[in-house]
């Protein structure tokens, strides 16, 4: 029997409006882009060390993808009731640098050596708890389109265009 994580969230302002980030003692659950109309206060929260964390990179990534962020570790995703292969697929995904775009194809080859499995991916990236953190707006299809995100795509083109601008006036070749 799984025991139940105990769940806490914070708010942050950024740059694409204001983000909720939920997490327990082990790790993060979710970051909702779409949270203003769903704000409750958890005043018990600010002290677990996931949302800590999160909150923290993501005030660096908002902070023109501050270099200090390449030398912090992803913050650490609760991995209690999640499928094995999203999470490799998750953590495959997190891999990838600031400014760079692969497609759902590229990414199946990266996971399991082969090109089949983009729809598997696809599902991955639509169930992906932590937009941004994980980032699946990088995600796109073979011919160069957006394909769709699940925090809409205007969002998605601003976060690549931002990745991209910010890793070029840092001197990356992404």
């Amino acid at each position: 029997m799984k025991s139940e994580c105990v769940l806490s969230k914070r708010f942050i302002n950024t740059k694409i409006g204001e983000i909720e980030v939920i997490g327990c003692a082990t790790g993060l659950h979710a970051v909702n882009l779409s949270s203003v109309n769903k704000r409750q206060r958890c005043d018990s929260c600010d002290n677990v060390n996931s949302l800590n964390e999160s909150i923290h990179w993501l005030q660096l990534y908002f902070d023109d993808c501050s270099e200090e962020i390449k030398d912090l570790m992803v913050p650490k995703i609760c991995e209690s009731g999640r499928s094995s292969v999203y999470l490799n697929i998750w953590k495959e995904l997190s891999k990838t640098e600031i400014g760079e775009t692969l497609s759902y194809s590229d990414l199946s080859e990266r996971v399991f050596g082969h090109r089949n499995a983009s729809r598997v991916v696809g599902t991955a990236m639509r169930r992906n708890p932590c937009p941004i953190i994980i980032p699946c707006h990088r995600v796109i299809k073979a011919n160069g389109e957006l394909g769709n995100y699940s925090c809409g795509n205007d969002i998605k083109a601003y976060l690549i265009n931002y990745e991209k601008v910010h890793s070029t006036l840092k001197g990356d070749n992404h």
